[in-house]
């Protein structure tokens, strides 16, 4: 007997989500405070505590942070805790990089005495290492129902698909990974996040309509981590470009060069969390990410300096656009999508 088409319909089904998804709350607010303890360090004044991060890292045991990371736990305990700790409770100047011994602030954030803004190997970092990848760990076993609404709230939206991160426009902004989809999608329905959401409702309706539906199903899932995974790589490329616009200043100041450490930071921070999140799902190879990264004088904990960036810009900037030729080749991302990740269409669109 040949089974009907699917009928996918034009919105997701919400009644069990927030039931469903109280556990995936807890820990979006373990990591929200996790992040919130560590951009204390980011006034000079203060002073980071290893018992305070561990402690954040640690507390709610199985729905802990530290127990639903994947592969970057190590690296969080063994090198960014303590960097955090070590280079906290100072200031710093990327202009006395070649000889300095530790870090501190600069310009409103926390760096190490290379220049990299660690927090966000935790904060960025985890976005592959800890939300995808638990959306990965979902997937196995079978997908059912409930698993959905948890992979959509670990995704950072909710079942009314705002599009847009701003709070005064929706009363469920978009997180997370949602929050960089909606702001790499303008809204004309052909878009990451469009996708994204086109393929949870796929997934749902595939769900319900039962086993005949399985192919439907692995390939909604397919498809949706698929566009997850290319809109953190195009967010990547858009800092690239905020790090080289800031950079490329006939005169930039010190906030300027701040600014862009931090850009450059997350975009290297997005790629670090892909390091070894291996999956069947994950079109990016641990070599090509390795690749990226060492364009960028970057080896997961073992950086080269980055105040190079901003001490010589010129000399460095082809660095960045190096990368970025390497990102485009890995995706095939056209001339015109290479364009429009410039841009943060939520802003430019008002949304």
């Amino acid at each position: 007997m040949t089974k009907s088409i699917l009928v996918i319909p034009s919105s997701y089904g919400a009644t069990e989500f927030d039931a469903n998804t109280e556990a995936i709350e807890d820990l979006i607010g373990r990591f929200n405070d996790l992040v919130a303890l560590m951009k204390t360090g980011q006034d000079s004044t203060k002073q980071l505590m290893m018992p305070d991060l561990m402690a954040a890292w640690n507390t709610g045991g199985a729905n802990s942070v530290k127990a639903n990371s994947g592969w970057y736990v190590s690296d969080v305990e063994q090198v960014h805790f303590r960097e955090l700790v070590k280079n906290s409770g100072k200031t710093y100047h990327p202009s006395h990089g070649d000889t300095a011994s530790i870090g501190g602030v600069f310009g409103g954030r926390l760096l190490d005495k290379d220049a990299y803004e660690i927090l966000q190997a935790v904060d960025k970092g985890g976005y592959a290492a800890m939300f995808l990848y638990q959306i990965l760990e979902l997937e196995k076993g079978g997908i059912t129902l409930k698993k959905i609404d948890q992979m959509l709230a670990l995704y950072g939206a909710h079942p009314d698909f705002a599009n847009t991160p701003t709070a005064a426009n929706a009363e469920h902004p978009d997180r997370f990974i949602a929050n960089y989809a909606a702001r790499r999608d303008k809204n004309d329905g052909t878009g990451y996040y469009s996708k994204i959401k086109y393929n949870f409702i796929t997934l749902q309706a595939a769900c319900i309509s039962g086993s005949a539906y399985q192919d439907e199903k692995n390939l909604a899932f397919s498809d949706l981590i698929n566009a997850m995974e290319r809109s953190i790589m195009a967010t990547t490329i858009n800092y690239m470009y905020a790090t080289i616009e800031k950079l490329s200043k006939t005169k930039p100041s010190d906030q300027d060069k701040a600014d862009a450490l931090h850009d450059l930071s997350e975009a290297l921070s997005f790629i670090y969390g892909f390091g070894n999140l291996q999956s069947p799902h994950i079109q990016i190879t641990k070599l090509e990410i390795e690749e990226v990264l060492l364009l960028l004088q970057f080896e997961g904990t073992d950086h080269h300096p980055l105040y190079h960036f901003t001490n010589d810009p010129i000399s460095n900037i082809s660095k960045i656009l190096d990368a970025q030729a390497k990102l485009k080749e890995i995706y095939q991302f056209s001339n015109q999508e290479m364009n429009d990740f410039k841009s943060n269409w939520v802003s430019i669109q008002a949304r």
